[in-house]
């Protein structure tokens, strides 16, 4: 090969390891999206597996209620630098001290689901609140004191960040 075909592979290397993947989720279908791909929550949910093993992952929730209404775990395995953000604002929430997001996650009473990241590193989920979430994660963890909730973090190698 010669010098300048091996500067272009490393160059083309070093962009890939540098891109992100911007995937935009919507609280009701049909809904306006300001970019593809665009899915429901619960699509999403059932799609999280296609998004494991990947870096640079970008979820943009719109504003709204996006209501999570599955009865599995949604599982994201070696997520790598993934941002989970809502494209609200803060407001005042049930107390003067408590804030919350315009962006809400909120599983249906008939929903027994949840949010992990399995060996997955520098997670930040910012912006969103979760209500009325809580799954089962025994088969991640070994103790059953904290094996149910809404967002578990499970062998985790470097910085999980939550931002308001």
């Amino acid at each position: 090969m010669t010098a300048n075909s091996i500067i272009l592979l490393l160059v083309l290397s070093i962009s890939c390891l540098c891109s992100t993947r911007d995937v935009y989720i919507q609280p009701s279908e049909g809904e306006h999206c300001p970019g593809t791909p665009c899915y429901s929550i619960n699509k999403f949910g059932k799609m999280a597996n296609s998004f494991s093993n990947s870096s640079g992952l970008v979820v943009h929730f719109l504003e709204g209620t996006h209501l999570l209404d599955l009865q599995e775990l949604v599982v994201f395995t070696n997520l790598t630098n993934a941002v989970f953000e809502g494209d609200g604002r803060m407001e005042q929430g049930f107390h003067e001290t408590v804030w919350q997001s315009t962006v809400v996650i909120k599983c249906t009473e008939h929903s027994s689901t949840g949010i992990a990241f399995v060996n997955s590193s520098n997670i930040t989920f910012r912006y969103i609140t979760i209500t009325n979430c809580g799954a089962n994660m025994t088969r991640f963890c070994h103790s059953t004191f904290f094996c149910k909730g809404s967002l578990g973090y499970f062998e985790i190698s470097h910085m999980i960040a939550i931002d308001h």
